[in-house]
C-alpha cells in the first residue's frame, strides 16, 4: 500500500540531524528559454504548461531527464487518486549513481502529486513490491533521497 504522508515524511527528514538538505534557488524557466535558445522564438511558457510537464515527468523521467535516467527504465504502478484529488504512485528507473556518474543504480521512489500546491514529492525507498508482485531492490550504491518538485510564479 502506498502512503499518503509523503510530505511529512519529507519534512521530518529535511529536519533530522544527520541528514543533508540541498535546497537550489527557484530557476525562471521563461527566462532560462530567452538566454539559452536561440530558436526559441519568444516562446513563454505557462505555469499549466510547466505543471503538466511535471506531472508527465513524475511518470516517466526517462522520456524528460534523459542525461539522468537510462532510456526505457522508467516504470510506474499503484496510481491512484486521493480524496482531495491528489495522486500516489511508485515509480522505478534506472539512474546515474551521484558518485559513479558513469553507472546507473536502481532508483524507486514513492510520489505523491499535490495539485493545489503544484509540487511533486518523491520519496526514496529501499525495496517495494511491483504491480506482479515481485520485489525490487533500489541500488546499494546510490544513497537513498527524497526530493520536491514544483512549479511557482
Amino acid at each position: 500500500m502506498i502512503q499518503d504522508n509523503h510530505e511529512e515524511i519529507f519534512a521530518a527528514a529535511w529536519n533530522r540531524d544527520g541528514y543533508t538538505s540541498i535546497e537550489f534557488d527557484p530557476l525562471d524557466v521563461n527566462q532560462v528559454l530567452t538566454d539559452e535558445y536561440d530558436d526559441g522564438d519568444g516562446l513563454v511558457l505557462t505555469r499549466t504548461q510547466l505543471w503538466d510537464m511535471e506531472v508527465k515527468k513524475a511518470a516517466r523521467p526517462d522520456l524528460f531527464i534523459p542525461g539522468m535516467i537510462r532510456a526505457g527504465t522508467a516504470r510506474s504502478w499503484g496510481r491512484r487518486e486521493l480524496k482531495n484529488g491528489d495522486e500516489v504512485f511508485i515509480r522505478v528507473s534506472e539512474q546515474r549513481l551521484w558518485l559513479q556518474p558513469d553507472s546507473f543504480g536502481t532508483v524507486i521512489e514513492a510520489c505523491y502529486l499535490n495539485h493545489s500546491s503544484q509540487q511533486v514529492t518523491f520519496i526514496g525507498l529501499p525495496e517495494v513490491e511491483d504491480d506482479a508482485g515481485e520485489t525490487v531492490t533500489a541500488s546499494p550504491a546510490q544513497p537513498l533521497f527524497h526530493v520536491v518538485h514544483g512549479v511557482s510564479g
